[in-house]
């Protein structure tokens, strides 16, 4: 469903309603909050936990990337198709990033289940993961919060000075 940017299409919750901006800012604030709780970690070695983490920072700032162009996003883990299928509403520079951000977010969400529960052979999630894997998801989140902060300061930019 697509919600239209300059709606500013509400999101009810108990005290009242976000616009597409705001809920997009409170998706990024979690995303962000995600990759300091994994950067934490990773000195700890809890390789697992990082890798998790970085997964629900890509999830939410892709979450947020897509309710700035006003679309409702799918309530599932992997949403990069319908970011991929509406990448013609971005700016150039971002859209030419979604193929990376895509395949970052198919790959961390592959992760996600393990990294929590372990597999089916019966080894724990910290057996799975090594601090190479934990780098580079969070390297790899980063870089989506990122490209998606980016997007946010310019279009949040540009909502201000068109409601002057």
């Amino acid at each position: 469903m697509v919600l239209g940017f300059e709606a500013g299409y509400p999101v009810w919750r108990a005290v009242g309603a976000l616009s597409n901006i705001d809920y997009a800012r409170a998706l990024l604030t979690e995303a962000e909050t995600r990759i300091a709780a994994a950067s934490s970690q990773i000195r700890r070695r809890r390789h697992a936990y990082v890798v998790r983490q970085s997964q629900e920072s890509v999830e939410l700032s892709l979450k947020s990337s897509l309710r700035l162009a006003g679309i409702e996003f799918p309530k599932e883990h992997e949403v990069s198709g319908v970011l991929t299928e509406n990448s013609r509403k971005y700016p150039g520079w971002f859209s030419e990033k979604i193929p990376e951000m895509a395949r970052v977010s198919k790959e961390l969400v592959q992760k996600r289940i393990p990294s929590m529960y372990g597999d089916e052979a019966g080894r724990g999630p910290q057996e799975l993961f090594t601090r190479e894997d934990a780098s580079e998801a969070l390297a790899d989140a980063k870089m989506v919060f990122r490209l998606v902060g980016r997007l946010f300061r310019l279009w949040s930019r540009e909502k201000r000075g068109k409601s002057r």
